[in-house]
């Protein structure tokens, strides 16, 4: 189920909570690594009340600095989508045609190689026939 999608209402706020204080303190610790940074950037999804409420300028910060410590076209492609929300789709998509590949099917195509969780594939799928479909 996509993000926005998701009835944050029915999350469970004091593990958000633990699990925010928990990244803080290892982000306090340092060194900072990819997995201090990943659990930032989820723990900044949790926190927002909405889509809309999400501080995209932090998170687009983190996948900055993720893709510096730990470079992947993954990273590269998240760190698009959240600069998509946070500065319009136009700035997101030259950003993901920087990748080397359409923005439609063949980024789908892409995603589906690098996943592992057959979820994920499953919804890669989706949407790159959803992109045939509509292209």
């Amino acid at each position: 189920m996509l993000l926005e999608d998701q009835d944050r209402s029915r999350w469970d706020r004091a593990a958000i909570e633990e699990g925010t204080a928990q990244v803080e303190a290892a982000l306090r610790r340092g060194p900072v690594g990819p997995y201090q940074l990943q659990a930032a950037i989820a723990a900044l999804h949790a926190e927002a009340s909405s889509l809309a409420e999400t501080d995209w300028a932090q998170i687009c910060g983190l996948y900055r600095a993720l893709a510096q410590r730990s470079p992947s076209p993954v990273v590269d492609l998240n760190r698009a989508v959240a600069v998509s929300e946070l500065r319009g789709p136009e700035v997101g998509l030259v950003l993901v045609e920087q990748l080397g590949g359409h923005p439609g099917m063949a980024a789908y195509g892409r995603a589906q190689d690098l996943t592992t969780n057959h979820a994920e594939r499953r919804f890669f799928v989706r949407r790159q026939a959803e992109a045939r479909h509509d292209g």
